[in-house]
């Protein structure tokens, strides 16, 4: 019959018990750590490119090194139309001069 030891090499009998060693340990601290590190930077880098920070800090987390080249080489992104038309909802005072509308002629 075989001992415990001898069939789960992790389960150690009488020494510790430690399921997960500390070496591992280590190098995923390490690996979490440069995510959150490589993933900050690629938001950052998004956010002045006018790009969603959020899912680029997810990408330069997943991919770190990989989604930090990538957005560096992107070009900003234009602003969207629906950011002006909110902006003109909100009166920012910015009419047109001389607004040409052939259904209204009347507005010159």
């Amino acid at each position: 019959m075989t001992s415990i030891g001898q069939r789960f090499p992790f389960a150690l009998a009488g020494k510790s018990r430690h399921y997960v060693s500390e070496e591992f340990m280590d190098i995923s601290l390490i690996i979490f750590a440069s995510g959150i590190v490589f993933g900050g930077a690629c938001a950052i880098l998004a956010a002045n490119k006018n790009r969603d920070p959020l899912g680029w800090f997810a990408l330069g987390f997943l991919f770190s090194f990989v989604g930090l080249i990538v957005i560096a080489a992107l070009s900003p992104a234009e602003k969207s139309s629906a950011d002006s038309r909110s902006k003109r909802r909100q009166g920012n005072g910015e009419f047109a001069s001389n607004p040409k509308d052939p259904e209204r002629p009347w507005l010159g």
